[in-house]
């Protein structure tokens, strides 16, 4: 973004110096005779693929933006401004930074090497660590596949403030629920899904991410109201005003169940009510919320799961509660 930055002052300013904003970009940025993706040397996620492009070939930016990309062009601009060095010296200094190549062997193990790494500076976001241990080994062709079908169309729900946060909650409670209520502590939630995943005699990658975009669907109506329906999305909201969110691993196996006709949706209304009952009762008598986890958790293994006694079944188990 500097780069492209220092271009547009170069032409706006119309600065006396052998640098250009062509140069810049054909030297540095842009592949002149490639179209495509090919055309660019450096192509960002997704999210902000587009909005970097658009800032490149200085067109009007297209929906959706990418605001990061957007701030980030518009500081270096500002700071371009008032700074007193002339382009020649900055674009020299950007030129004198070092980039590392690591050359693997076929015996080398590309995702090792990658965390390795990760760790010496800014962490990535465990859902980010899952996503390229996910892509790691696949070719291009797949990667793309896989990430433009499945992941993408997760990572896009989130606002970039709370990405991070919101999409690494949704990973934990999908380990949650496929580990029978064993709750993984968020730091160890990437650990905890290759655990998972080798627990199987073969990692069908296609088949993980399918489960877990199915399970999202269903967080995202928990955690967004994506969806959620006239009568459900209100009680969803007052179950999220109440900050029970570790109800959420109980509540995406309660819409599983739901789409396997476990349960009508008059009795997934009731029992909404009921959980949302049940803790507002416990806030009002001061019941400390430090078990809530555990109660959801496993709070699905309790039902007797069949069309005649699933409400009952979960009113009995929700009486025994504290």
């Amino acid at each position: 973004m500097l780069l492209v930055a220092l271009g547009l002052f170069i032409e706006q300013n119309k600065k006396e110096t052998s640098l250009s904003r062509k140069k810049i970009l054909n030297n540095l940025l842009i592949n002149s005779d490639e179209t495509g993706d090919q055309r660019y040397k450096l192509i960002l996620t997704q999210n902000d693929k587009g909005t970097f492009i658009d800032i490149i070939e200085d067109r009007e930016l297209q929906n959706p933006v990418s605001n990061k990309i957007v701030e980030n062009y518009n500081y270096f601009l500002s700071e371009l401004k008032k700074c007193k060095l002339d382009p020649l010296q900055i674009y020299d200094a950007i030129g004198k930074l070092m980039i590392g190549e690591i050359a693997l062997d076929q015996n080398d193990n590309p995702q090792l090497i990658f965390e390795s790494l990760n760790s010496t500076g800014l962490d990535l976001s465990q859902s980010d660590l899952i996503r390229n241990f996910i892509l790691m080994d696949l070719d291009p062709e797949d990667q793309a596949k896989l990430y433009q079908t499945y992941w993408f169309p997760m990572e896009k729900r989130f606002a970039a403030d709370e990405y991070s946060q919101k999409f690494d909650r949704f990973m934990r409670d999908y380990l949650t629920i496929k580990t029978s209520g064993n709750i993984p502590k968020m730091k160890e939630v990437y650990d905890e899904f290759k655990k998972h995943v080798s627990c199987t005699n073969k990692f069908d990658k296609y088949a993980v991410v399918e489960d877990v975009n199915y399970y999202f669907k269903y967080f995202a109506k928990l955690a967004l109201l994506d969806n959620a329906g006239e009568q459900v999305a209100p009680i969803l909201g007052d179950i999220n005003a109440l900050k029970v969110d570790v109800a959420y691993p109980f509540l995406l196996q309660l819409y599983d169940d739901c789409s396997k006709n476990l349960l009508n949706q008059e009795e997934f209304i009731e029992i909404l009510k009921l959980v949302e009952s049940y803790v507002f009762r416990r806030a009002i008598c001061g019941i400390p919320t430090n078990s809530l986890n555990k109660t959801f958790a496993t709070l699905s293994k309790e039902l007797i799961k069949d069309k005649e006694h699933y409400l009952e079944s979960f009113k009995a188990a929700l009486i025994l509660k504290p």
